[in-house]
């Protein structure tokens, strides 16, 4: 089954059936790589649009706690500068309840910045 040549004789249709594979299976591999790379590139979008807004989140929340530490250097100031124990009272009654608004308030822009997350995120992935 050698030729003079020294290499085996193949059937046409051996290698005809074998190169047929070849080109099928390199069409498989640039399917998924083109798949993969896409999937990189909406992950990537994604990752840019969500990173726009964890930037959003952090300066609210930067902000949320510097009101924080000012109100409770409010209150401190108003405490070493009371009269009785019930002024005292008062104030920390005053600051607890504006703290509790604060609180919800800040609560309440995270859910949204969350969910604007959420919805960049998915918009991302489904326009690329």
């Amino acid at each position: 089954m050698s030729t003079a040549s020294g290499f085996f004789d193949i059937p046409k249709e051996f290698r005809a059936f074998a190169e047929k594979g070849i080109e099928q299976s390199l069409q498989a591999y640039e399917g998924f790589r083109d798949v993969a790379n896409e999937t990189a590139e909406r992950f990537e979008g994604s990752a840019k649009t969500v990173n726009n807004t964890v930037i959003e989140a952090n300066q609210k929340a930067f902000v949320a706690a510097d009101e924080g530490v000012k109100a409770s250097f409010e209150l401190a100031g108003d405490l070493v500068r009371a009269t009785s124990l019930q002024e005292v009272m008062m104030l920390q009654t005053k600051y607890m309840q504006s703290q509790m608004m604060r609180f919800g308030e800040v609560a309440s822009a995270m859910a949204e910045i969350a969910n604007k997350m959420t919805a960049e995120a998915a918009k991302s992935g489904k326009s690329e």
